[in-house]
């Protein structure tokens, strides 16, 4: 699926250029302007996000956007994996979700955002869910996974793009809450990482770590609606 070559940077240049714009939109948005202005920035980091792989596959490695299909094992892979993550996400908040979560401020940092209008936090799951998680799909597994796939063996390969992947959602997740739940958090982040880059390879498609993916998207929504309007 994917051909190693060790003497061309190509793949360093397209990380570099990939990766860190994630970071830099979240940075934006949650910790430097929730206004206009830090709005803007994380929008064009997400077309730039979208936009450069796009330019890349098409031009450089004049390749297919999404290649391979959704197999039946692929559906049943990606359907199995997503509501196993879904379980073992309720089971953990129903345990300690409550004990450990602060809601003032929780609730406070998402009203910054205008995530306390029901209206809005429904719409922006949605995205999330159906959109974005397909979105993500193609930027982490697609392109950042291939590109480090180009340089290395599949394993570690497999782990840097889960780590990749992670960096985003630490910075993310620690704006919400405090570093004893961010921990554990951002670890579960880095596991989905690692095995939907390995659906990836295993399947030659980002279908099966897709649907994957928005099932655990829809298990952090219905989390995210108790604690913010229950």
């Amino acid at each position: 699926m994917v051909t190693r070559d060790r003497s061309i940077p190509g793949a360093i240049i397209a990380l570099l250029l990939v990766v860190p714009s994630a970071s830099i939109g979240i940075l934006a948005v949650l910790y430097f302007d929730t206004g206009v202005t830090g709005r803007a920035v994380y929008g064009l980091s997400k077309v730039w996000m979208i936009a450069f792989p796009v330019y890349w596959i098409l031009r450089r490695d004049r390749s297919r956007l999404l290649p391979g299909r959704l197999s039946l094992g692929g559906a049943v892979a990606g359907t199995l994996s997503g509501l196993v993550i879904l379980m073992l996400f309720f089971g953990v908040y129903l345990v300690a979700g409550l004990d450990w979560i602060p809601l003032g401020p929780l609730r406070n940092r998402a009203a910054a955002v205008g995530l306390m209008n029901a209206w809005t936090f429904i719409a922006g799951a949605a995205y999330w869910c159906l959109i974005n998680s397909l979105l993500e799909e193609f930027v982490w597994r697609r392109f950042v996974y291939t590109k480090c796939r180009e340089r290395l063996p599949i394993t570690p390969a497999i782990f840097l793009s889960a780590g990749f992947f992670t960096l985003h959602h630490v910075l993310a997740v620690l704006a919400y809450v405090s570093p004893v739940i961010a921990v554990p958090a951002c670890l579960g982040v880095f596991c989905g990482g690692v095995f939907w880059a390995f659906l990836y390879q295993r399947f030659g498609s980002v279908w099966p770590a897709y649907i994957s993916h928005l099932i655990a998207d829809i298990a952090v929504f219905v989390v995210a609606w108790n604690l913010l309007f229950q």
